[in-house]
């Protein structure tokens, strides 16, 4: 099981979604958040969510 990091951040009013990265536990994905979160905190609208999969293999 891996968890993915997602990021929506807002261009204008559009959403853009990009992969933030690939984390082996909750925890390392959690962490990844928090500091994107408190880096765009005054940047711009954003917003980002860890997803648990089974789908996706890392190297």
């Amino acid at each position: 099981m891996k968890w993915v990091l997602v990021l929506i951040v807002l261009q204008g009013v559009k959403p853009a979604v990009e992969q933030g990265g690939v984390y082996v536990s909750m925890v390392d994905c959690f962490t990844a958040r928090q500091l994107f979160m408190e880096a765009n905190l005054s940047q711009r609208p954003a917003q980002a969510v860890c997803i648990r999969t089974t789908g996706i293999e890392t190297h």
